[in-house]
């Protein structure tokens, strides 16, 4: 695991930005399978506050952790695992989750 860093967390707490905390965890492969996220996070993470999974995160933290720099990672979620029309949920919520995510890193860039 990485964390992500502290400082900049507690700032995003402080302003109260709207957002959840938590951990993603990163895979190899594009997971929808609900049985197979649940089986994996209870197997292995269940001590951690999984919120999400995707496969960049893991990648771009462990290159901060190589060159010793602070990272965070900020998901706006376009589908849920599970769900009925994945493709569909995708293409109905991409724009909307991109513009949430662009909107929450300007705030982040003000308050940081």
């Amino acid at each position: 695991t990485f964390k992500a860093d502290t400082k900049t967390i507690e700032k995003i707490a402080l302003n109260l930005l709207k957002c959840r905390l938590g951990t993603i965890c990163t895979c190899d492969k594009f997971t929808t399978d609900l049985d197979e996220t649940n089986k994996l996070v209870n197997e292995n993470f269940k001590d951690l506050n999984v919120l999400a999974f995707d496969m960049e995160s893991c990648a771009y933290a462990q290159c901060a952790y190589f060159y010793k720099a602070n990272f965070i990672a900020i998901r706006a979620i376009s589908d849920v695992i599970g769900g009925s029309e994945q493709s569909e949920e995708y293409s109905n919520n991409f724009v909307y989750a991109s513009d949430q995510s662009s909107k929450f890193t300007l705030k982040l860039l003000e308050i940081i």
